[in-house]
């Protein structure tokens, strides 16, 4: 069976790359990764590389900027393996049943004792890894039994191999509907099983084996500290965290022997707020025999920096604070026909490859069944493939430094700045691959078109450079203001302002000092015309003791304000010590080299921007990029109402704004005539006295 599940994932991982051959100039592929380091193997054939904390701290933290060359340069297919739980790797096989006998005996009293004999396939071979279990599916919610199994061979010798073992179901959670079986041979064996409960349990019958594979290897990578401070009763800890190093955990270590400490860690990014990854409590008691919890879970960090507070209250701070993370050390599995290898990797300039493979791997299953859960014992069990080692990491001899993005550096077409309204100084830092990311502030948003389509980026010469747009990239918190409160009819409303206007909203958070409060509410949105458009409505609640505030999400809209009518009922209106709104903003990513550039924004007739970027989108978002640097938004001094009407879309705006005012004058024109001709008519005779 070894052998032919070997050969199965061997053709597999060999035709993956053969197919990726044919479509990768391994020349280029390999002048992508800065870095480099043998892969020394004692075996050929399928084997396991654990990534180091170096390599780790090296490429991106999805590992897209990592790849396998075996001695002739050649790419290699490989399975990734970053899996943290335990997976269950289970083999199956269901007999056909080839003969039944039943008997039922009525006593002078009670239940009739009933014995069922199934004579039952026995699996061809033993299971891969241990032994045989014999499962009942039963469909009587409650049963008691008595179980005997005999394994018969084809010469008609009978060997008994469980004698009178217990089979019952009592509720859900006390059950015993297995029965492991010791190593046998047989062509079949005799199930007999015996209760008193008047009626037949008449199971199917199940051959499995089930084995527990462990989580991945964990590796303790110390983090650098860039501050730390105290302040309002915490120890505030500033920790730099390497691109590709992600922990699970955060590991506290300190000299002071017995402590109590709350423990909170944030994950920082420029231009975002601050994200809490985790928090709990870390504790040690120094007894003869130590007792300790130093480890706190956390989720996926993205940004380069972690923010760990430390609860002190009025303890004194602990003592020499190190932290590192718990990071799982991912394995890379395939086939190395000639050694050595090579790994190279880092960069960030390529995209994490799509080999067919990906499919032996559980990914979020955490059971498999069947011929693949024989491949999944080759490819997860550390005991079943060997262990490949990594020499010194050195740099890569064919590491092409040009940016990755220089075949679109360079100036698009010429804009006049003058018809935008607005202007944002931005400079650009040097980047090794040419890319800049710049994102775009709410002042930006709220100036610019709703499609956006009126953003520019242009140098000195007033020349254009390329970009590409990512929609709702991140998102931001705004303060809003309470302009307004009136309660009329046991019913208040507030009239909320947003600082920036129009912006596009999809939740409003408010903060009250109220302790409870469960109210009927409605909220509108108030358009460039004053008109209100029903966002959201529904009841406004905040459970006792809850510190959180409360939330009101809907369809994201382009508003100028908000108004917000609460019924009160008896009770006092609230007040709200806090309003915010949050609206999702663009990110974009320039090509261009270092040096000052404009944003541009504030031109309703622009039209769409087109960029050959586009085209090769998936190229540019897979390169890292720098952050740009920006200054205040501000008047443009070249905006003029001519410069405009000369740009694109410009005339035609003012052809249709003048046929409109043309219609208009020729309208009271005409009415103005008709009261002329019509106040110079002479008026009627009067009639005589008489025929009045």
């Amino acid at each position: 069976m070894k052998l032919r599940i070997a050969c199965a994932v061997g053709c597999l991982i060999a035709g993956a790359w053969a197919a990726g051959a044919a479509t990768r100039s391994p020349a280029a592929l390999k002048r992508l990764f800065p870095l480099e380091a043998e892969i020394l193997a004692e075996q050929t054939g399928l084997v396991r590389l654990i990534l180091t904390p170096e390599v780790l701290a090296a490429a991106r933290p999805d590992l897209s900027d990592l790849r396998v060359f075996d001695s002739r340069d050649r790419e290699l297919a490989f399975l990734l393996d970053s899996g943290g739980s335990a997976v269950e790797v289970e083999e199956r096989f269901e007999p056909r049943v080839l003969g039944l006998k039943r008997e039922e005996r009525e006593p002078e009293r009670g239940l009739a004792t009933t014995v069922e004999s199934y004579q039952i396939e026995a699996p061809p071979e033993a299971p891969e890894h241990g032994s045989w279990e014999l499962a009942f599916r039963v469909r009587e919610e409650r049963f008691v039994r008595q179980v005997t199994i005999a394994a018969l061979a084809a010469s008609g010798r009978e060997e008994t191999l469980v004698e009178a073992t217990p089979l019952f179901r009592l509720d859900p959670a006390t059950h015993l509907t297995r029965i492991p079986l010791p190593a046998f041979e047989a062509s079949a064996l005799r199930v007999r099983i015996e209760g008193a409960e008047g009626f037949f349990l008449e199971p199917r019958f199940a051959f499995e084996s089930r084995r527990t594979l462990g989580p991945l290897e964990r590796s303790v990578v110390p983090l650098e500290e860039l501050s730390r401070e105290q302040r309002d009763g915490k120890t505030v800890v500033e920790l730099t965290r390497p691109g590709g190093i992600v922990p699970d955990r955060i590991r506290l270590e300190t000299s002071t022997g017995s402590f109590d400490r709350g423990l909170t860690v944030w994950d920082e990014q420029p231009g975002r707020a601050d994200t809490r990854l985790g928090a709990g409590r870390v504790f040690r008691v120094a007894a003869p025999r130590a007792v300790d919890r130093l480890e706190l879970a956390v989720r996926r960090a993205k940004g380069a920096t972690l923010r760990i507070e430390i609860e002190d209250g009025d303890s004194p701070a602990l003592e020499e604070i190190r932290f590192s993370g718990v990071v799982r050390q991912p394995v890379l599995i395939f086939e190395l026909n000639e050694s050595p290898g090579t790994l190279r990797f880092g960069g960030g300039r390529a995209h994490r490859p799509r080999y067919d493979l990906a499919s032996l791997l559980l990914g979020a299953r955490r059971s498999m069944s069947g011929p693949k859960a024989e491949a999944a014992v080759r490819l997860y069990d550390p005991a079943e493939l060997p262990v490949v080692q990594l020499g010194p990491v050195r740099p890569n001899p064919a590491f092409d430094a040009t940016p990755a993005l220089s075949f679109a550096m360079h100036p698009g077409a010429e804009i006049d700045p003058g018809a935008y309204s607005h202007r944002r100084p931005v400079e650009i830092a040097p980047s090794d691959e040419g890319l800049s990311r710049l994102r775009l502030a709410p002042e930006d948003a709220a100036l610019s078109r709703a499609d956006l389509a009126d953003v520019r980026i242009v140098g000195n010469d007033s020349r254009q450079w390329p970009y590409l747009m990512k929609r709702d990239a991140y998102s931001q918190r705004l303060e809003l203001e309470i302009d307004e409160v009136e309660t009329h009819r046991r019913t208040t409303t507030y009239r909320l302002a947003l600082p920036i206007a129009p912006l596009r909203v999809d939740r409003l958070t408010l903060r009250s000092p109220a302790a409870f409060f469960d109210r009927p509410y409605r909220l509108e949105g108030i358009d460039e015309d004053g008109e209100a458009r029903l966002l959201s409505q529904g009841r406004l609640v905040k459970g006792a003791r809850d510190p959180k505030p409360v939330r009101i999400s809907f369809a994201r809209q382009s508003v100028y304000a908000f108004e917000l009518s609460i019924e009160d009922g008896d009770d006092a209106p609230l007040v709200f010590d806090a309003v915010r709104s949050r609206t999702r903003l663009p990110e974009i990513f320039l090509v261009a080299p270092a040096g000052h550039y404009a944003l541009l924004v504030g031109n309703p007739d622009a039209s769409p921007p087109r960029f050959e970027l586009e085209r090769v989108r998936d190229v540019v978002l897979a390169v890292s990029g720098n952050p740009a640097t920006t200054q205040p938004l501000e008047p443009n001094p070249a905006y003029s109402l001519a410069a405009r009407l000369r740009s694109e879309g410009g005339a035609s705006e003012l052809l249709r704004t003048a046929v409109v005012w043309g219609v208009l004058l020729v309208a009271v024109a005409v009415l103005a005539t008709l009261t002329w001709r019509v106040a110079r008519q002479e008026p009627s005779a009067a009639p005589p006295d008489g025929e009045r």
